[in-house]
């Protein structure tokens, strides 16, 4: 099996530099996700290599290790991961995991592997950030290779993912959910890499790493089942939905194949994924018209042009996660990323039959059928004469609203309804200040209570945090 060569590692790094590029280095300072196995201690070595031959590219690594504290033995791997850092020359810190105090855990594979999944994040994100400005630009790479990608695919198929579901993880995205996520970028250089390679590349460096035994117990998690049963092709899994969405990706893939076969498949989804989001940018330059902020006004193409549905459903996805009061970046925000719920959208907007009228299916978005008038201005329009969906936050229910009604301090900054950065002055003699929702597109209203039981409206600076783009 062949090694990873420094030509070839430097270019996956090229793909997944964040769209600004890495300016003079690597945004100061990337930081690796740790775990003490021979994915990251391989990504590592070969970041290492890559800035002793590009001392401009990158400046200085560093590398965090999250201490589940799952095991006895967790606190000496961690304390093996290390010492192995700082034996390449590259700063290491051992962080706890962040477990939620209060969990609404279930019993099932998939709630106990996102409630690590979480732990583990929430960790990473603060020794990401720890002592650095908050207006600073943050890199976190993460060694996920190709034996990953088709765990993931088979784990979205599994929930019902579209076929632009099935490119897997991106190799670069913002990490999102806040403002600060935002300006936050994930990236992932071995995307296209086998295990077997990356075991190779350790083998030929000596490098030593840890063996994380509970990987390989298939009754622990949904993704050690599948990962169990791609060991194991020719015997079907016990689990019928794994057995089911294996069976899927593997007739995609050519039916016939085996796992290489599956992973060439899901890389050539991956590509795939950029094209599609190149054809929705250019899409929305040549269909999006100006709107209130927060919402998305898409225009109908004048004659009907027929979109591909990856592409349909790459727009959808898209518009929700821009619109929706859920995290930036979560499933919730694009409907769960259900194909059934991007399916129904996608039948309304593109091929709207019968009596057209305002809808909802899911990440809390409500698209409502506009014409345009010749001034800009637009209206809402429920018959064939529309000329457009205007996208935007579902109004909530009317015993909900008190619940956006946030109390904010003086010289305070907070994210309001997961979409709005709000910024209070630091006033003398101000009294309660208070942030509610605002009319039918449900938009920050920040006021002062005052003594006598009034209100006065207050002005602050606010700024929607959402963007467009792709990634």
């Amino acid at each position: 099996m062949s090694v990873i060569t420094p030509g070839e590692f430097a270019r996956y790094l090229n793909a997944c530099k964040p769209p600004n590029g890495w300016g003079k280095s690597i945004i100061d300072p990337p930081a690796v996700a740790l775990s003490g196995g021979p994915d990251s201690l391989c990504l590592l070595q070969l970041l290492r290599k890559h800035a002793v031959a590009s001392p401009s590219l990158v400046r200085m690594l560093r590398s965090i290790t999250i201490d589940h504290g799952l095991q006895s033995t967790s606190r000496a791997s961690a304390q093996r991961t290390h010492a192995r850092a700082l034996a390449m020359g590259v700063p290491n810190v051992i962080l706890p995991a962040a477990w939620d105090t209060n969990p609404t855990l279930g019993s099932t594979k998939t709630a106990i592997e996102e409630f690590a999944r979480k732990a583990r994040y929430k960790a990473l994100w603060g020794g990401l950030w720890k002592d650095c400005s908050p207006e600073e630009t943050q890199t976190l790479m993460f060694a996920h290779h190709a034996d990953d990608q088709l765990e993931t695919v088979i784990m979205r198929t599994m929930r019902g993912t579209n076929n632009y579901g099935m490119g897997g993880m991106r190799a670069v995205r913002r990490w999102g959910i806040t403002e600060q996520g935002m300006r936050t970028w994930i990236c992932r250089p071995l995307l296209g890499v086998s295990k077997e390679r990356i075991l190779a590349t350790c083998e030929a460096d000596n490098i030593e790493y840890e063996q994380d035994v509970t990987n390989f117990m298939p009754d622990l998690t949904v993704r050690n089942a599948i990962r169990h049963a791609l060991s194991r092709l020719e015997q079907p899994p016990a689990d019928e939905n794994i057995r089911r969405a294996i069976v899927r990706v593997r007739a995609l893939a050519g039916g016939v194949g085996g796992i290489e076969d599956m992973r060439a498949y899901v890389g050539r989804m991956a590509d795939r994924v950029v094209q599609v989001d190149q054809e929705v940018n250019s899409y929305i330059r040549t269909h999006i018209r100006p709107s209130p902020s927060s919402t998305f006004l898409l225009v109908r193409p004048d004659p009907p042009t027929s979109l591909p549905s990856d592409v349909q459903a790459a727009l959808i996805h898209r518009i929700l996660r821009y619109a929706s009061p859920h995290p930036w970046g979560s499933p919730e925000s694009e409907a769960g990323r259900r194909s059934e719920s991007i399916d129904r959208i996608a039948q309304h907007v593109f091929q709207p039959t019968g009596n057209i009228r305002p809808f909802t299916a899911g990440a809390q978005v409500l698209w409502t059928p506009v014409a345009i008038r010749p001034d800009g201005s637009i209206r809402r329009r429920t018959d064939k004469l529309h000329q457009g969906w205007l996208a935007s936050r579902q109004p909530p229910p009317a015993m909900a609203k008190s619940v956006l009604a946030v109390e904010a301090k003086l010289g305070m900054e907070l994210l309001w309804d997961n979409r709005f950065l709000v910024r209070i002055p630091a006033r003398e003699n101000q009294c309660r200040v208070l942030i509610r929702p605002q009319g039918r597109l449900v938009l920050p209203e920040i006021v002062q209570m005052l003594k006598d039981g009034t209100h006065e409206q207050i002005e602050c600076e606010t700024r929607f945090v959402r963007t467009l783009d792709a990634i």
